[in-house]
């Protein structure tokens, strides 16, 4: 549980970029069509195009991202999880053992 919240509180950063980055492609477009005249009359189509290319772009890095950790916190769940599930059978074979090593020493059944 503390590898998963510790993982967690370190995802929250990409989660933070994503949404910012998500708000930013959305007021640049929505800027660039309420303010279409001002855009043609100062010929500025192009680095309107850019600077929503750029924004896409910082997007799509930051959905990466964390698509990334959760990928990176399932991962590590998982291992955790086998190792513990390991560590108890091996436990449990241990056990079980001695139980037979003692039953062959005092005879019992």
């Amino acid at each position: 549980i503390v590898w998963t919240i510790v993982v967690t509180l370190w995802r929250k950063q990409f989660r933070k970029a994503v949404a910012k980055s998500d708000n930013d492609w959305h007021d640049i477009c929505t800027d660039s069509m309420i303010n279409f005249e001002t855009v043609k009359y100062f010929t500025a189509e192009q680095y309107e195009v850019s600077r929503f290319i750029n924004s896409i772009k910082e997007y799509q890095n930051s959905s990466v991202n964390v698509q990334a950790s959760l990928s990176f916190l399932n991962i590590t769940q998982t291992v955790l999880m086998q190792v513990c599930l390991g560590t108890a059978l091996v436990l449990a074979t241990y056990g079980i053992q001695k139980r037979n090593d003692c039953c062959i020493l005092n005879g019992c059944d």
